[in-house]
């Protein structure tokens, strides 16, 4: 029982210095985003209710003192939060903020502030176009489960969701298999649409992993392979709980550089984000990929050794990317 006891302590002690670890993290993040946060003041022009109630009736008595009366123009002031992520100043936030604005006023995190004007278009296309505009925007991720099988309605659907985009560059994630064919290939090549090559546990008819490139835009993305709890977990972040090994990654490098080198852009994604672990297999991707060490914060291996011989180890600032 000591021994047993022994052990627990340990786990336990091991997990809350990852949990500190994790909110060291957490807590450095939110320090270096606060400055880009902004208030939002905007002033926006309405038409006052019409002389005509719902039903189509006249509106009785004259307005009360102060309103405007019918038709007529009356102010409105309204705000919300944003945040700059350009160095120029390019501000993003939600579209019903700044809706119909005649007078847009930001203060900054600082105190300071500025004037603005709306460089988009109402709603999610407007926000799109202001991260394209920018440079900022890879491409949009069309997301299906496994269920959403390569079946005449599913084609129909996905072509029709893929018009409502076509102005961007579109990657589509499917993970059955039956997508994985050579006619479809070929109409993603056709329609100039990115093929979401996925590693994921290979359950039931699970696409399993490719190369495919369809478009300028090359896309991996790696989920894990917890095969026990992959569709029967109490946690969502149970399913992505697996740290890739070296020959797993070792293959998936292989696959990358065939990818990368048909394709204008590459993207790859690791989502087995419990505990940082995607953070772990995305440096050791990027040092099989180049050959050279990568920068990884002193935190993060001390708690995954293997990552010694691979990283140059981070100041305590932190300031550390994983896109180099």
């Amino acid at each position: 029982m000591p021994e047993e006891r022994a052990h627990a302590t340990a786990a336990e002690s091991g997990d809350a210095g990852l949990l500190d670890s994790y909110s060291r993290a957490v807590t450095a993040s939110v320090e270096r985003v606060s400055p880009s946060v902004v208030n939002v003041e905007v002033r926006q022009t309405q038409r006052a209710l019409s002389g005509r109630t719902r039903s189509g009736e006249p509106r009785s008595g004259e307005p009360r003192s102060g309103e405007p009366r019918s038709g007529e123009p009356r102010e409105r002031r309204g705000g919300g939060s944003g945040f700059v992520f350009t160095p120029d100043g390019l501000i993003l936030t939600n579209s019903h903020v700044v809706h119909d604005a005649t007078r847009i006023e930001v203060t900054l995190a600082d105190g300071r502030r500025a004037s603005g004007r709306m460089t988009g278009t109402n709603g999610l296309p407007g926000g799109l176009d202001s991260l394209a505009a920018e440079g900022k925007l890879g491409a949009l991720l069309i997301q299906f489960p496994v269920s959403f099988k390569n079946s005449s309605l599913n084609r129909e659907y996905l072509e029709l969701l893929l018009r409502q985009f076509i102005e961007y560059p579109r990657v589509v994630e499917v993970r059955h298999e039956s997508w994985n064919q050579p006619e479809t290939i070929a109409e993603f090549t056709r329609h100039n649409v990115g093929f979401y090559n996925i590693d994921q546990p290979l359950l039931g008819r699970s696409l399993g992993p490719t190369e495919h490139v369809t478009s300028g835009v090359g896309y991996v993305r790696l989920h894990g392979r917890n095969y026990e709890q992959w569709f029967d977990s109490d946690n969502r972040n149970d399913r992505y709980n697996y740290l890739y090994k070296r020959a797993e990654l070792e293959k998936w490098k292989e696959k990358v550089e065939i990818i990368a080198r048909r394709a204008e852009s590459t993207y790859v994604i690791a989502n087995n984000h419990f505990q940082a672990k995607a953070a772990v297999n995305t440096l050791e991707l990027r040092h099989l990929l180049d050959g050279k060490k990568v920068r990884a914060p002193e935190t993060l291996v001390k708690h995954y050794p293997e990552l010694k011989e691979m990283v140059e180890i981070e100041d305590a600032s932190g300031n550390c990317s994983l896109l180099g």
